[in-house]
């Protein structure tokens, strides 16, 4: 308990750094980039200038993209949190989650039938299970295992012992798990910290994961992981229920309706219990 207050700590304080940093940082950027499209009506496409001025607003709105990323880390991000069916969210990401992790890695997803709601923003959920999902699939550049899981949880005093911050009630979790490299111990103590990497620099900045703690911290939620090298990994996010009779937000789903009813595949290393 004494060492996870001094990383809570720790982040908090990295955390405001980063928040104020990203803040003032936006405000040069929305001058940056707002220049550069007065420039870009200004300037005709045959102008030798013009794609001078584009490559400085792509530039600008990747840059753009880091400082929401800092954001969402320093919980300094505005929220628009309404009431949410997590199964929904992850059916509305199937597409994109097929092309982004690739034919070489299957996918196995398992949505409890149970469908209670959050209360979260459905962009920064999104991008939890993206960010989670991007991570096991560079740990497994050869192949291997993915699993979503969502169920309902009720924690107790005994589950909530060895986390500070988390309350006993009941929670929607969300489990993404691989069968890849696994993270050794000497680092899962820092792999929330903006910017710390296991990852060679050109596959990752190092915001990702710090991207999800911010944003479930802020969702009122906690994360847990657990890993061993060449076992896998597995992230569980626990997110409140909001109520037991609240209506979810509708959410369009993808065409494809393979994730209407849980996927029943071969699990991988890494199990709930």
């Amino acid at each position: 308990m004494e060492r996870q207050l001094n990383q809570m700590q720790k982040l908090e304080a990295v955390g405001r750094l980063t928040g104020g940093i990203a803040h003032d940082f936006n405000n040069i950027l929305t001058i940056i980039n707002g220049y550069s499209e007065l420039l870009l009506e200004q300037l005709s496409k045959d102008d030798p200038h013009a794609d001078f001025a584009e490559q400085i607003k792509l530039a600008g709105d990747r840059a753009a993209a880091l400082t929401h990323q800092l954001l969402a880390f320093s919980r300094g991000q505005i929220l628009e949190p309404i009431v949410l069916d997590l199964n929904a969210v992850i059916m509305s990401l199937e597409n994109m989650l097929t092309r982004l992790i690739g034919e070489d890695i299957d996918i196995a997803f398992e949505l409890s039938t149970d469908r209670p709601a959050i209360k979260a923003d459905r962009g920064q959920l999104e991008q939890v299970v993206l960010n989670l999902c991007l991570n096991a699939r560079d740990a497994m550049p050869h192949g291997g295992k993915l699993a979503i899981e969502t169920m309902c949880v009720e924690l107790d005093l005994n589950d909530c012992a060895t986390h500070s911050e988390s309350r006993p009630g009941c929670y929607v979790l969300l489990a993404v798990s691989d069968s890849g490299c696994g993270i050794d111990k000497s680092a899962l103590g820092q792999i929330f910290e903006p910017f710390f990497t296991t990852k060679t620099p050109d596959k990752g900045t190092g915001l990702g994961l710090a991207t999800v703690f911010g944003i479930v911290k802020q969702s009122h939620g906690h994360i847990d992981v657990d890993s061993e090298p060449g076992l896998g990994t597995l992230f569980k996010v626990y997110f409140p229920i909001h109520s037991a009779d609240a209506v979810a937000h509708p959410i369009p789903t993808s065409s494809n309706n393979s994730l209407r009813e849980p996927i029943l595949a071969q699990k991988v290393y890494l199990h709930l219990n």
